[in-house]
């Protein structure tokens, strides 16, 4: 074994006061970031602190078990239950207990998935596949920040098998090893962040080098710090390294990518200046509020995020004193979970045996995979809420039903299961291509064209308005990208003499909406209202106008109104606290939002070849828009028409698809 191993790896890893201390810097930066108060724009670093810690601490021990010939994957799994879940089983039920008093049936659905992912460590990957324009808003997500747990747990299935295959190698071999698995991860992570992946933030194959950079550190592959000197300097570099990081880093970052270097490298100068020496900055991390607030951290960083978020979404706009005395509430539960869980848990008691303890850690995770499953197989419960409730949860829930196209991409690659109308080899006489807004008429367009005997075929993608690639635009498509690519094959093709728009067009026009009642900006945001007006008409225009030219014609479909809240959440919310809510929409307010759009689409329908319908002259009149049809809301979200709504514009959409109409003069169609 000589040169092989380390001798820092020869015996168990003494503990260290002041890792306990760094602990409490990552968990402190990710809750004062998570406060929003302003002050650390880049404190979700903390959980890349973390993550160096952990790869430190684990293949610490675990190379010094392999050192001594006593390592032991069940040894490995038994710390790691002990650790985890005792814990992580008595959030997910506060969690769920919580959601059950305080979430309508929708969002318990939601909550009751991440629960179950978070439980089986795939939350990581869930909240993955929850990312994209129909994402619910994280911030009303209890559970969102268990994706680092999954990431941890995901890495440490390989990471003891790895460093056990690795031990008996040759120094050379080992860093080479290290290095190429190393420089892997990050040349995925800096790829993701680059292209806006959110997979580059969730998922463990881009986080892996964090990591590894631990197990790097616990290897011995860092020079040591021999003189007092160079090990204070190292402390103070990597500590300023952590500040930077937090001061100057924020949601608009590129990350992880290269960013996550500079809290990574930090972290890990820290870890390395301590290891020899009582560093200045040991010497304060190992204070005992710092110590004390490190030991709790794991059960910190569980109940943080969720009493943050249930706050929010049952109080609205939290103030900044608010926010502190969340902090201080969450510190407490940590306290208490800390004495009465976590250690009791950790102790190794004649009662608390290997085998009770895997059975005990099966057992919990059944219980919390079937009560998370019967929550998502019964809708949410619906019937916890009074009758009254579940009767309006049940039509809101058919009101909400979208379309037989899928949207993923699978289809993106093949236009067979989204051709609607009669079915026969005739070539298809329409094309209707939007955003999420073509995906919702998608069913009623299926039924008009059936009825019509005509054949068309629908392309959408969220997020993606129908604006061909090669105009001149300083739109940022290029996640539409495959949308583009067909769209413009398909126009190539015979058939398809009427290519329909539909869109969300006042996203475009103004850079940004509503989501879930708050304003947010999208990739169309060029900064000012007048420049994002004058390129979505420059870029619409030049899109009509190749359409026409390859000989078709073009029809509009135009905007709804756009909300700045989701009718149906808002009714059932009141009615949960026996309230009413107010839901209504000016007239007014409709024509402030589409004023870059209603203006330039009047404009467009004098031309040769094009026509435009407005569904909303079935849902407005000169005073008001509709947005409930007696009880029923009729839309599914803040922008979205649901099936209540579609119906009364199905005149429009008849209209839209009919070649029969005059080019150049808008379709007036009746409602």
């Amino acid at each position: 074994m000589h040169g092989r191993v380390s001798p820092a790896q020869t015996s168990e890893i003494a503990y260290r006061p002041d890792i306990d201390g760094l602990r409490t810097i990552a968990v402190g930066t990710v809750i004062l970031f998570h406060g929003k108060l302003g002050i650390l724009p880049g404190g979700f670093v903390g959980v890349d602190v973390f993550f160096v810690i952990s790869g430190f601490l684990i293949s610490s021990i675990l190379l010094g078990e392999i050192a001594h010939g006593r390592f032991s994957l069940a040894g490995f799994y038994e710390r790691r239950i002990r650790r985890i879940l005792p814990a992580l089983m008595v959030v997910l039920l506060a969690v769920m207990l919580a959601g059950a008093l305080l979430y309508p049936p929708q969002d318990y659905v939601l909550l009751a998935k991440s629960a179950k992912a978070a439980a089986l460590f795939y939350a990581n990957f869930f909240f993955n596949g929850q990312a994209g324009y129909f994402a619910p808003d994280a911030e009303t997500q209890p559970l969102l920040h268990t994706w680092s747990l999954g990431v941890e747990e995901q890495f440490y299935l390989v990471a003891p098998l790895f460093l056990w295959a690795i031990a008996k190698l040759h120094r050379q071999w080992q860093v080479a090893l290290v290095g190429i698995f190393f420089f892997i991860s990050l040349a995925f992570s800096v790829h993701g962040a680059m292209n806006e992946d959110s997979g580059a933030f969730y998922l463990p194959h881009s986080r892996a080098f964090e990591l590894m950079l631990g197990m790097a550190l616990a290897m011995g592959l860092f020079p040591k710090l021999a003189q007092k000197s160079v090990a204070e300097g190292a402390g103070a570099a990597g500590l300023l390294m952590i500040v930077i990081a937090v001061l100057a880093f924020s949601d608009a970052t590129p990350f992880p990518g290269y960013a996550a270097l500079l809290p990574c490298m930090g972290a890990a100068f820290i870890i390395a200046s301590g290891a020899g020496h009582t560093t200045a900055v040991a010497r304060f991390l190992s204070t005992a509020p710092m110590v004390f607030t490190g030991k709790i951290s794991y059960s910190l960083y569980l109940w943080h995020w969720p009493v943050f978020v249930f706050a929010e979404y049952q109080f609205g706009a939290l103030s900044v004193l608010d926010r502190l005395m969340l902090i201080v509430a969450a510190y407490l539960l940590s306290v208490l979970t800390y004495w009465f869980v976590e250690q009791p848990a950790r102790r190794k008691t004649p009662a608390l045996t290997r085998q009770r303890i895997f059975v005990g850690g099966v057992a919990s995770l059944v219980v919390a995979y079937g009560i998370t499953q019967l929550v998502i197989g019964e809708r949410g419960l619906p019937q916890r809420l009074g009758p009254q409730v579940a009767a309006f949860d049940e039509a809101v829930r058919k009101n909400r039903g979208f379309t037989p196209c899928p949207e993923n991409e699978a289809w993106l690659a093949s236009t067979s299961d989204c051709r609607v109308g009669v079915q026969s080899t005739a070539e298809p006489s329409f094309l209707l291509w939007g955003d999420s807004h073509a995906r919702v008429v998608a069913s009623t367009i299926d039924e008009i064209a059936k009825a019509q005997g005509s054949r068309g075929l629908i392309v959408f993608r969220g997020g993606c308005p129908p604006l061909l690639p090669h105009v001149d635009s300083p739109f940022d498509t290029r996640h539409c990208a495959k949308t583009q690519a067909l769209v413009e094959d398909l126009l190539k093709s015979p058939g398809y003499r009427n290519v329909v728009l539909v869109g969300r067009w006042a996203l475009y026009a103004e850079g940004g909406g509503y989501r879930n009642g708050k304003w947010f900006k999208t990739a169309f945001d060029l900064g000012k209202t007048k420049a994002n007006r004058a390129a979505f008409e420059a870029a619409l225009t030049a899109t009509i106008d190749a359409i026409v030219r390859s000989g078709r014609r073009v029809t509009v479909v135009g905007p709804v109104p756009d909300l700045p809240i989701n009718p149906a959440e808002m009714m059932i919310r009141a009615m949960m606290l026996g309230a009413t809510a107010d839901v209504h929409a000016t007239a007014t307010d409709f024509a402030t939002r589409q004023a870059g759009v209603l203006p330039l689409l009047k404009q467009l329908s004098q031309r040769a070849g094009v026509r435009v319908v407005y569904p909303h002259e079935s849902l407005c009149d000169a005073s008001q828009c509709r947005t409930v049809d007696g009880p029923m809301p009729l839309y599914s979200d803040d922008n979205h028409l649901g099936v209540n709504g579609v119906a009364l514009i199905r005149g429009q959409l008849e209209a839209a698809i009919t070649l029969s109409s005059t080019a150049g003069q808008p379709a007036r169609a009746t409602r």
